[in-house]
C-alpha cells in the first residue's frame, strides 16, 4: 500500500497524544496525502468494527467513506473484503440476505475494476490501480469458489496473481500485494490432489515456504491487512501442526479482540494442542457463556468448529461419550452443508479413538478406516493406548497394516 501511510500513522498517533482536546472546525479543504489519510484511518476503523463483531457498523462506516470518497477504489475494495468475510462465516444458512451479501461483493469488485482501469488509461504502470485491479479480481475469485464455481474461481484468483506480481516487481516495498501471493504460493503447494491438476493447467505452481514469507510481510508491515494475514497464518499454522506458533497466534487475537466469539473459539483448540487442559476447559466454558450454552447461536462453519474443538477437550479429559456425541454432531453438521473434506482427518480419529475408551469395537473400528482414509498416518497410532486392547484384534491389523 502507499509507502507513506505508515509514517502518517504514526504521525497521527504522536499529534493525538500531544493533543489533550481538538476543536471541530468546519471542513477543511485537504491535500491528496491528507486526504489518503483520512480514508487510511476511516477504512482501519470499519475493520476494526468489524473484527469486533460490529458488521453493521463496519459497513455503515464504509458507505459514509465512499460517500465522502466515491473515486477512491480502496474503499470499493475493502467493503467487497468484508462482505466476502460475512459470506464464510454465513453463507450455509442461505436466504435473501445471503444472495444480497454475493451481489453486493460483485458489485464492489466490479466497482474497484472499473475504476482502476479508468485510472490506468492515463497511467498504464501506476502501481496502486494495478493493485487494485489485482486484488479485485482476487476477491472475484474468492466469491465465486464461495458460490462453489472452482474453475472460474482459479481463472479470476489467475488474473489476480498475475497483477499482484507485477506490483511487487514493479515497487517491492507494496506490502499489501503480498496477501494475495502469499495465499496462493501456500495453498497451491498444500492444495488436495483433486485440485493439483487444475492449478498446473493453469500454469501456477506453489511454494509452502515462500508463501509463509509473504503473509509475515503482510502481518508486520501492512497497516490495513495485517489482522487479515495474522488469521491466513494461523490455518497454515494449523495445517503444518505447529501448535505453539498457532497458540502465539490465537492469543494475540482473543487479546486484542475479546469480542469475537470466532477467536475465542479457536482459541479452546490453541489450549488444548499445548496441552493446557485446563486453561482450554476454562475457555471452553467461556465460549459456552458467550453462545449461552447453545452452539446453534454460532454460524454454520463456526459451529462446526466449536463442536470439533468441544470433542477434542472431552477426549482429553477422559469424558469419552460426550466426545462421541460433539464430534458425531460434528461430522453431520458437516456433511449437511458441505463436501466431505470439511471432515477432518483429526474428527473421525478422535471420535474413533473415544468409541475404542468405550470398549465399542465395531464404531471404534469404523471411524479408524475414515480417519486412515482421510490422512490420518498410520504412525499416529500405533503405541497410542487408546489402541492396546485391540493389538492383536485382525480387523485392527489390517486396517493399521500392521
Amino acid at each position: 500500500m502507499r509507502r507513506y501511510l505508515l509514517n502518517l500513522l504514526l504521525l497521527a498517533a504522536l499529534i493525538t497524544i500531544l493533543s489533550p482536546f481538538r476543536a471541530a472546525p468546519a471542513k477543511p479543504v485537504v491535500d491528496a496525502d491528507q486526504k489518503d489519510f483520512v480514508i487510511i484511518l476511516g477504512i482501519q476503523k470499519a475493520i476494526d468494527f468489524f473484527y469486533r463483531m460490529d458488521s453493521d457498523l463496519s459497513l455503515k462506516s464504509f458507505d459514509n467513506l465512499i460517500n465522502e470518497y466515491p473515486g477512491d477504489p480502496l474503499l470499493y475494495l475493502m467493503k467487497g473484503g468484508i462482505c466476502l468475510e460475512m459470506l464464510r462465516f454465513y453463507k450455509d444458512t442461505g436466504g435473501p440476505e445471503i444472495r444480497k451479501l454475493e451481489s453486493e461483493a460483485f458489485n464492489l469488485s466490479k466497482n474497484v475494476v472499473e475504476l482502476a482501469k479508468k485510472r490506468l488509461k492515463k497511467d498504464p504502470d501506476e502501481v496502486n490501480s494495478l493493485y487494485f485491479l489485482g486484488a479485485a479480481h482476487g476477491n472475484m475469485g474468492r466469491l465465486h469458489m464461495l458460490k462453489g464455481s472452482w474453475l472460474k474461481g482459479f481463472w479470476s484468483g489467475k488474473k489476480g496473481f498475475k497483477l499482484c506480481e507485477k506490483v511487487v516487481k514493479k515497487d517491492p516495498d507494496f506490502h499489501d500485494a503480498y496477501l494475495g501471493l502469499g495465499i496462493f504460493h501456500y495453498f497451491a503447494a498444500t492444495a488436495p490432489k483433486f485440485i493439483k491438476p487444475l492449478s498446473f493447467l493453469l500454469g501456477m505452481s506453489g511454494n509452502k515456504n515462500q508463501g509463509i514469507s509473504e503473509l509475515q510481510i503482510v502481518k508486520d508491515k501492512s497497516p490495513l491487512l495485517a489482522v487479515e494475514a495474522r488469521r491466513i497464518l494461523q490455518r497454515i499454522y494449523w495445517n503444518e501442526n505447529d501448535w505453539e506458533k498457532f497458540y502465539t497466534g490465537s492469543k494475540w487475537l482473543v487479546d486484542e479482540y475479546p469480542e469475537n466469539i470466532n477467536f475465542q473459539t479457536h482459541f479452546i483448540y490453541a489450549l488444548a494442542r499445548m496441552n493446557m487442559i485446563a486453561q482450554a476447559e476454562t475457555q471452553l466454558e467461556k465460549v459456552n457463556g458467550l453462545i449461552n450454552n447453545n452452539p446453534d447461536n454460532l454460524p454454520v462453519g463456526m459451529r462446526i468448529r466449536y463442536l470439533k474443538y468441544a470433542g477434542f477437550v472431552n477426549f482429553l479429559v477422559s469424558e469419552y461419550s460426550l466426545a462421541v456425541n460433539l464430534y458425531q454432531n460434528s461430522i453431520k453438521l458437516s456433511a449437511s452443508v458441505s463436501p466431505d473434506e470439511r471432515v477432518w482427518a483429526e474428527d473421525y480419529y478422535f471420535l474413533a479413538a473415544s468409541f475404542a475408551k468405550l470398549g465399542q469395537k465395531k464404531d471404534a473400528l469404523k471411524y479408524l478406516k475414515k480417519a486412515i482414509n482421510s490422512g490420518w498416518k498410520k504412525e499416529q497410532i500405533i503405541g497410542r493406548p487408546e489402541w492396546e486392547p485391540y493389538i492383536a484384534d485382525a480387523e485392527f491389523k489390517r486396517i493399521t497394516g500392521t
